[in-house]
């Protein structure tokens, strides 16, 4: 057990995970804390941001989906 703690990707696994779950409340934790106009102000950013980000990764998902139409009917 003990050379798992010598390994590089184990505390790099554990350093994500960790922060996986303190970054988020974190990030909750300073929201709740700012005056209401910022609150709303940084609840809307976060959801507008997340929303572009979600739509950029679909975006890319739908170019990688042609890209593979596009190669398979070239190779037929």
């Amino acid at each position: 057990m003990a050379w798992l703690f010598r390994e590089k990707w184990f505390w790099l696994i554990l350093l994500a995970l960790v922060s996986i779950i303190l970054v988020p409340f974190i990030l909750l934790t300073i929201i709740l804390n700012l005056p209401p106009i910022l609150r709303v102000v940084a609840t809307v950013f976060l959801v507008v941001t997340w929303g572009v980000a979600a739509a950029y990764r679909d975006w890319l998902r739908e170019k990688r989906e042609q890209e593979k139409k596009m190669q398979q009917h070239g190779s037929v």
